[in-house]
């Protein structure tokens, strides 16, 4: 049997500490949705490959705005996709 290699301990401060922490980040992640189990299956992954093409997708329509019929659409693409970008460069190293 493994070794149990986990000890935590938390202080009552400590821990309010964290809550407080963990309020405050859903406070400002109130974007966020929950999925239900047949959403989760169904929504597109944002894997390596679809990240390429929705880069260069976005690339190729900022160049070329005439292209994009609903230019408020490309504006909130480009918004989405610098906020996962960020994301991405800080949370999923």
């Amino acid at each position: 049997m493994p070794a149990n290699r986990v000890s935590i301990t938390l202080s009552a401060t400590e821990q309010q500490e964290v809550m407080a922490m963990l309020a405050a980040l859903r406070q400002k992640l109130s974007f966020l949705t929950h999925l239900s189990p047949e959403e989760r299956k169904s929504t597109a992954k944002l894997g390596d490959r679809n990240r390429a093409f929705t880069r260069k997708a976005l690339e190729i329509a900022t160049q070329n705005p005439d292209f994009c019929r609903a230019p408020l659409i490309l504006t909130k693409c480009a918004a989405t996709w610098s906020c996962l970008k960020r994301c991405n460069r800080c949370c999923w190293h």
